[in-house]
């Protein structure tokens, strides 16, 4: 794992650095008034921006880099695949099994016109723990951080990644600590997916050279 880190120390720190930042917000303020004071600072043009920005952290957009990565390197697809693969079936065993009744936003603040409704958007109750978009949006961030040295493009992905976290508590549909635990959910998932994939890889590379000079 020391090795993907090495891949990107930069990515690493500056992720640890906001989920330090989230771990002290979870301590220092109650359960509901993080998503209470972002939800309540709405303006009509955020309403569309994150109504659509969410859609950025759905499944759909890892099965979509996943495709394309197989095009590019077969490795890094399997990456992505398999990171696919482990983020929605520990996500779903979270939300369905472990804590099924989880209450959203909209069922603990149940009282008329303390959040913000945003049109068009589908309001849950239950399952909140943890968030699914925020697991899928750092899984992508860590794939791409991998394939990447670059400081502005790591931290672009990371500003992709918290974008999409805090369009989940905006819309109402998260709290805080949904979010920061989805991040690190989303970040370890990928770093052992990567690890996972990089260790078959080696394996069949050392057996390619071991036949080569047999």
């Amino acid at each position: 794992m020391l090795k993907i880190i090495r891949k990107n120390p930069f990515y690493y720190l500056l992720y640890a650095l906001i989920f330090l930042i989230g771990l002290v917000l979870l301590a220092s303020f109650p359960k509901t008034e993080s998503v209470q004071w972002i939800n309540n600072h709405w303006t009509p043009a955020r309403d569309i921006f994150f109504r659509f920005y969410t859609y950025l952290g759905e499944g759909w957009v890892l099965v979509a880099l996943c495709l394309i990565l197989f095009f590019r390197n077969k490795w890094w697809g399997w990456m992505a695949l398999l990171s696919f693969a482990l983020t929605t079936i520990i996500s779903q065993l979270m939300k369905q099994v472990i804590y099924p009744n989880e209450a959203r936003p909209f069922a603990v603040l149940k009282e008329v016109g303390l959040l913000h409704v945003v049109n068009g958007v589908e309001i849950h109750l239950t399952n909140s723990f943890p968030s699914g978009h925020t697991i899928t949006a750092f899984s992508i961030a860590t794939l791409l951080a991998y394939h990447t040295k670059n400081k502005l493009i790591s931290a672009l992905l990371l500003v992709y990644a918290v974008g999409v976290a805090y369009s989940r508590m905006y819309l109402g549909q998260h709290f805080l600590v949904d979010t920061t635990f989805g991040s690190l959910i989303g970040v370890l998932t990928t770093m052992v997916s990567i690890y996972i994939v990089e260790r078959v890889r080696d394996k069949k590379n050392k057996g390619k050279i071991l036949q080569a000079k047999s």
